[in-house]
């Protein structure tokens, strides 16, 4: 550890504190002031979040029974949510944790899948196939 320089502030310094105190051995910690997050993202917010009627229709087509069944109408609520504080008012993703009571992992996983299924793609990020979806049919068998 470099020993301070001797000086008038140095001398002045020990007439208030001793040797062993932590500003005598370790300075002042003082440090170099943080920036503060400047919400910037590398995306725009898109056209269709700021209409009402579109976002009914996309919530609608991806929770079909938000109507009657409770679970579909929690999750629809919590990307309505997740569309207006994230794409309109731009909070970051551990403001809006704290209000929908998730993990900033989970609000994050939720953009992903908006972003993702207004895109029309499949929303764990894989590609479509093109194959029907379910069990086979059974084809009929030629003579």
């Amino acid at each position: 550890m470099k020993r301070p320089q001797r000086g008038s502030d140095f001398d002045e310094l020990r007439g208030y504190f001793d040797s062993d105190e932590p500003i005598m051995t370790h300075g002042a910690n003082v440090k170099k002031p943080k920036l503060c997050w400047i919400n910037r993202r590398d995306f725009e917010t898109p056209e269709w979040i700021r209409d009402h009627e579109k976002v009914m229709m996309f919530l609608t087509a991806r929770f079909p029974r938000m109507l009657m069944d409770k679970r579909q109408r929690v999750q629809a609520t919590r990307w309505l949510i997740i569309m207006i504080r994230y794409f309109l008012a731009g909070d970051p993703c551990s403001e809006i944790r704290k209000e929908l009571r998730i993990s900033t992992a989970a609000v994050k996983n939720i953009v992903r899948h908006i972003r993702c299924a207004f895109a029309g793609a499949r929303l764990d990020g894989q590609p479509r196939t093109g194959r029907p979806v379910g069990r086979p049919k059974e084809m009929p068998k030629a003579a």
